[in-house]
C-alpha cells in the first residue's frame, strides 16, 4: 500500500481579479503495469480552520489505462491525499493539475507524479527483521485445485496370463517326391563259415533328395481366452503443486443511518456503540452487523475510517474505534485510533489494522455523553454517521 498527497496548496482570492487563480482540479490516473491492476481512493478536503472533506472517490485502474477526474477547488486552499493498493501500485502515476475559470492550466498549481509527498515510496523497501511469530489464524478456504502432475512411471508388467486353448490343426501338406536313392555300397567278402564275423562298416550315406515344396498354410485356431490382468504397479511419484488459486480483490462494507431510518437516540452514552443500521457491502458474507457491531468475516490488514456530526448543543467528547479481538476469553475492547469531536461539526477518524476473522469493530463516545445532529438525517443533507472497512491486502 502506498499513500501520496498534495500536501495544502495556497489558493487566496487575487486582488486584481477579485477570483482565486485555481477554480478546479484535475487528478489524472495512469496505470503503467500491463497485467495488473491497482486501486486509488481519492481523498479532497478545503481548509480553513479545520480540514473538511468534501471529496471522496474509490477507482479501479485496469492495466495501461488512464482516468482522468475534475473537482471543485474554489476555496481558500485544498489539499489532495492518494491511498493506493493492489499488485500494480509501482507501476501507478498521479498527477494533480489547477485550472483557472476559463479552464487553462494554473502553473503555480501542478504537481507531476514524482512530486507529490511520498512519491517514491511505493515500491517496497528492503525487508525488515522477521518479528515474532503470531498465533496461528483460522484456516482460510481451499484455495482452487492446482494442475494434475505427469504420469508417474509405468508400473512392473504383471506376470504373464494363462496360456489359451491350443486352436486345432491346420490340413497337413502334400508330401514332397522322394529323392533319388544313392548308390550301393560295395559287398563284402563272405567270412569263413563258423562265427559270425564282424559287422562290416556302414556304407556312405546317398546325397539327401530335394525339398519337396512346403503344404498351404492351415486355418488359423482360435484365439485362446485373455489371460488375468498382472497385479497393478507401484505409484509414481506425485506431481509438482498446482500454482495458487487467484487473489481475492478488495473487500468494502459501509454501515451508515440514514434518512430513511427510524430516528436514533439524541443522546449517546459514553461507551455505548454509536447506531448503526446499513450496511452495503461488494462481496456479500464479508461483514455482519448486530447490535451496531460489525464482525469481520475476511482476516487481512484493514483501512478503517469513520465519520460523525455532532449537534451543537452537545458536550465535547472523543471518539473511538475499538476492536474486540476473536482470541479465547477473557476478551476485552482494545482502542485503535482516537479523535476529538467538536460541537456542531463533522469529525473524521482513521486507523490500519490487521484483523483477524471474528473479530468485532465498535464506535463509541468517550469521556463524555455525545448529542448526534439529528438535523442531518431530517433535512437529509447527509447522514450523521459512517463507518467503512476497507481490506486492502489479505
Amino acid at each position: 500500500m502506498a499513500v501520496l498527497s498534495t500536501g495544502p496548496i495556497e489558493n487566496s482570492i487575487v486582488a486584481e481579479s477579485g477570483l482565486r487563480s485555481t477554480q478546479r482540479i484535475t487528478v489524472r490516473m495512469v496505470n503503467h503495469n500491463l497485467t495488473d491492476v491497482y486501486h486509488i481512493w481519492v481523498q479532497g478536503y478545503h481548509l480553513s480552520d479545520v480540514r473538511t472533506l468534501y471529496v471522496e472517490e474509490l477507482f479501479s485502474v485496469l492495466p495501461n489505462q488512464m482516468i482522468t477526474k475534475d473537482y471543485d477547488a474554489n476555496f481558500d486552499a485544498v489539499e489532495f491525499n492518494f491511498l493506493l493498493g493492489d499488485a500494480a501500485v509501482a507501476d501507478a502515476k498521479i498527477s494533480v493539475w489547477g485550472r483557472d475559470q476559463n479552464g487553462e492550466l494554473v502553473t503555480a498549481h501542478r504537481l507531476v507524479s514524482s512530486e507529490l509527498i511520498g512519491a517514491g515510496n511505493n515500491t517496497p523497501g528492503e525487508m525488515g527483521a522477521t518479528g515474532a511469530t503470531g498465533e496461528t489464524g483460522a484456516t482460510g478456504p481451499t484455495g482452487i485445485t492446482g494442475t494434475t502432475g505427469p504420469a508417474g512411471e509405468t508400473g512392473a508388467t504383471g506376470p504373464t496370463g494363462i496360456t489359451g486353448t491350443t486352436g486345432p490343426a491346420g490340413e497337413t501338406g502334400a508330401t514332397g517326391a522322394t529323392g533319388e536313392t544313392g548308390a550301393t555300397g560295395a559287398t563284402g567278402e563272405t567270412g569263413a563259415t563258423g562265427a559270425t564275423g564282424g559287422t562290416g562298416a556302414t556304407g556312405a550315406t546317398g546325397e539327401t533328395g530335394a525339398t519337396g515344396a512346403t503344404g498351404e498354410t492351415g486355418v488359423t485356431g482360435a484365439t485362446g481366452e485373455t489371460g488375468a490382468t498382472g497385479a497393478t504397479g507401484d505409484a509414481g511419484p506425485t506431481g509438482p503443486t498446482g500454482a495458487t488459486g487467484p487473489t481475492q480483490s478488495m473487500l468494502v462494507g459501509l454501515f451508515t443511518r440514514t434518512s430513511a431510518d427510524t430516528d436514533p437516540p439524541s443522546v449517546i452514552t459514553m461507551n455505548t456503540p454509536i447506531p448503526l443500521i446499513n450496511i452495503s457491502q461488494n462481496i456479500p458474507g464479508s461483514f455482519t452487523l448486530t447490535d451496531n457491531v460489525v464482525t469481520v468475516n475476511q482476516a487481512g490488514y484493514y483501512l478503517i475510517d469513520a465519520r460523525l456530526r455532532v449537534a451543537a448543543g452537545s458536550s465535547s467528547s472523543n471518539f473511538r474505534i475499538q476492536n474486540l479481538p476473536n482470541i479465547p476469553p477473557p476478551r476485552t475492547w482494545i482502542t485503535i485510533s482516537t479523535t476529538a469531536v467538536i460541537p456542531d461539526q463533522t469529525a473524521v477518524i482513521f486507523a490500519f489494522s490487521q484483523l483477524s476473522a471474528g473479530d468485532q469493530i465498535r464506535l463509541v463516545p468517550f469521556n463524555a455523553n455525545v448529542e448526534v445532529d439529528m438535523s442531518q438525517i431530517i433535512q437529509a443533507i447527509s447522514v450523521n454517521t459512517e463507518l467503512r472497512l476497507t481490506r486492502i491486502v489479505e
